[in-house]
């Protein structure tokens, strides 16, 4: 581990992965043990009738061979006491570089459920018992999971998904993930319609058995591709989008991040990936990139406002997006990445301020899961403690694509051109009298738009809608106008746009929705229930 010697120095703030084996020479790790790593993981919810897949994920086996004799999860209604038991002989020795396999378990009784799972073995030939995950500090406690009575709200022809998500192939010094099957499953549970798969390019292009040096065939990211292809023969489930997430330089010359859905031709860039000392410049700039692009895939400027910290700005020469890397562009912005946090509030105020000088931008949503599904383990103090949060989860926040179609070609397209709004839990449409569904990101003309409705609607599970504000753009700034819920029904809203009379310089007009967070969400991450629209442009 000598190469990375030059990254120590930097260590306490770069490494925040719960990654235990990784070990600087000179410098003691307190986490290491002589076991491979191992962790159970899930999805947050499932949908009725549903079947719980409950992941096992085993790390370095290869250094600490161990042997699994079962798996044993038991379950906990928490509002009514109910338990269920299941158990699962394994009897297998594990003795390569990463082993997962999932367990499903059927849960009937909607709601709140704790999940315990537990693996019983030998390691070193001594009885080996681990609960939740054997990292050293970690608390085992179960897993909370919800069993939904009601199906996640969704309106016809709407495609629900989630545009920045990591697998297995994210893999280097201190990190990995679970393998795509599990990402599937995870994806099934939470009804995702589709999912893009957005690994780093710098770990795409390494040797399948060597992080450190890339590989001029381009094993793994080959792998990635027939192994979508082959999961996707299903007819049921989630559609696997394949892409990457690549690293490319802004207008200083600083690395930054860039969703590439559907592209099946590689591009390199590895200015971050801390390879190699000090060799910090990606292979392309923003533009160069661009220009490389597939015709079908589309581009999202990657989480554009999140601000690296000093450590990654200095020994990855991270960076952020500039506005006029954005605006010479035109490429749509995943203005939320997990949370509704600063990143997000900033990164919505400068798209509001392209969209009221007359820029046509998008926005898109996902959760950046780097191999965690339920919970996050990542490192407090590196080499010394890990710490576990639960606010930050798989299926958290969803991209919902305006199309009939479940395939790439159609959902990409509607991508490309806004046809989508972002949630965590309410269904959102506009329609005309005639009943078809006005398009987000395309033009209405302006005596059309008091023949529009808007229609919404959530679930106890998720929340209460509380809020919903019409946003028109004119004159260099947001009219808003509040829609009164009154005394409506807080889980549906249906109102017609008659009453609204527009400005002649009217630019457009979106949406936003907020609503109070259903409890076992929101003691999850206390956040709100939101919804947020692509414009809809006035001519």
């Amino acid at each position: 581990m000598t190469e990375f010697l030059w990254l120590l120095p930097f260590a306490i703030p770069i490494l925040g992965y719960a990654e235990t084996h990784f070990r600087l020479p000179f410098f003691p790790n307190r986490l290491f043990k002589r076991e491979p790593e191992i962790i159970f993981d899930m999805p947050v919810r499932t949908e009725p009738g549903s079947a719980l897949p409950v992941f096992l994920l085993i790390n370095d086996a290869h250094l600490f061979p161990i042997r699994v004799d079962s798996v044993s999860i038991n379950c906990y209604h928490l509002n009514s006491g109910e338990q269920s038991f299941f158990s699962f002989p394994v009897h297998e020795n594990i003795a390569e570089p990463f082993y997962e396999r999932q367990f499903h378990v059927l849960l009937a009784k909607p709601g709140k459920w704790e999940i315990k799972a537990e693996l019983s073995g030998f390691s070193e030939n001594k009885p080996l018992t681990v609960i939740s995950d054997n990292y050293s500090t970690t608390q085992k406690k179960p897993f909370t999971v919800w069993i939904g009575s009601d199906r996640f709200p969704k309106f016809e022809n709407q495609q629900h998904g989630d545009i920045h998500h990591h697998t297995r192939y994210t893999f280097d010094q201190v990190e990995f993930g679970g393998g795509i099957q599990l990402s599937k499953a995870a994806s099934v549970a939470l009804a995702y319609d589709f999912l893009c798969l957005t690994d780093h390019s710098y770990d795409l292009d390494d040797l399948p058995d060597n992080y450190l040096k890339q590989d001029p065939e381009l094993r793994k990211w080959k792998q990635l591709i027939d192994e979508v292809i082959t999961l996707n023969q299903s007819a049921d489930g989630t559609l696997l989008i394949p892409g990457f997430e690549l690293s490319t330089r802004n207008e200083s010359g600083k690395n930054i991040h860039l969703l590439l859905l559907g592209q099946r031709t590689f591009i390199h860039g590895s200015g971050d990936s801390g390879e190699l000392p000090f060799r910090t410049k990606s292979e392309t700039n923003l533009k160069e990139a661009l220009s490389l692009l597939d015709q079908q895939t589309t581009a999202y400027a990657a989480h554009p406002f999140e601000v690296p910290s000093s450590a990654e700005r200095f020994a990855l020469n991270r960076g952020i997006y500039s506005e006029t890397d954005l605006l010479d562009t035109q490429i749509p912005m995943q203005i939320l990445n997990g949370w509704l946090g600063e990143a997000f509030q900033k990164s919505r105020k400068i798209w509001i301020e392209f969209l009221v000088s007359g820029n046509r931008t998008f926005i898109g949503g996902g959760n950046d899961s780097h191999g965690n599904f339920n919970r996050v383990r990542q490192t407090k103090l590196p080499f010394f403690s890990l710490t576990e949060k639960d606010s930050h989860w798989f299926g958290k926040f969803r991209t919902v694509v305006q199309t009939a179609g479940k395939d790439e070609e159609r959902i990409l397209s509607a991508l490309k051109a806004g046809h989508s709004y972002l949630t965590n839990g309410i269904a959102l449409h506009i329609f005309r009298k005639d009943l078809s569904e006005v398009e987000f990101g395309t033009d209405l003309k302006r005596e059309d738009f008091n023949s529009l409705e808007l229609e919404l609607k959530t679930t106890e599970e998720f929340g209460c809608l509380e809020k919903i504000r019409l946003f028109i753009g004119a004159d260099g700034k947001e009219l808003i106008t509040n829609l009164e819920i009154g005394q409506q029904d807080c889980l549906y809203f249906r109102q017609e746009f008659t009453d609204f009379r527009l400005p002649d310089e009217s630019l457009y007009f979106r949406i936003e929705v907020e609503g109070k967070l259903a409890e076992f969400y929101h003691q999850r991450s206390p956040d709100l229930l939101v919804a947020f629209t692509n414009p809809v442009f006035l001519i």
